[in-house]
């Protein structure tokens, strides 16, 4: 079942860089190594925030679970002038080389934020981006 937005609770904007640097521990913890970037986060409404953590947590448990620990993770959250992307790259597991339903959840998350989300297997890694957009398609909220 998908709640509604009414019964989600929101992530305050103090709080997502914190939110991602915890989920980023969590996985140097579980014995990755990571390259973590994070770009400017300011900006995104409250639906947009919690996409966002939302999409971070649940790749980096996906890393967790189904990468390759001796192949480092290369995380970054980039801004630009029309968004923000995520790009998650981890050392692809053989047995993790299709997407599956954490994928297919994440792909409609995105979605409904106005985004876009790939998520593929790209010479030897696992590779996810996502793009939210400043602004939902059409212009407003």
């Amino acid at each position: 079942m998908i709640p509604r937005w009414g019964e989600v609770a929101l992530v305050e904007p103090d709080a997502v860089g914190a939110e991602i640097d915890a989920a980023v521990a969590r996985v140097r913890a579980a014995g990755f190594t990571v390259e973590a970037t994070v770009g400017d986060l300011d900006g995104l409404d409250a639906i947009r925030r919690l996409t966002l953590l939302r999409l971070v947590q649940e790749s980096l448990t996906n890393v967790m679970k189904h990468a390759n620990h001796a192949v480092p993770v290369r995380f970054t959250i980039d801004r630009n002038d029309h968004g923000i992307t995520l790009t998650v790259v981890s050392g692809a597991d053989n047995a993790a080389t299709t997407p599956g339903h954490g994928i297919v959840g994440m792909r409609e998350r995105t979605e409904l934020a106005g985004g876009t989300l790939t998520a593929a297997a790209e010479d030897q890694r696992w590779v996810v981006r996502a793009h939210l957009p400043d602004r939902p398609r059409g212009g407003h909220e």
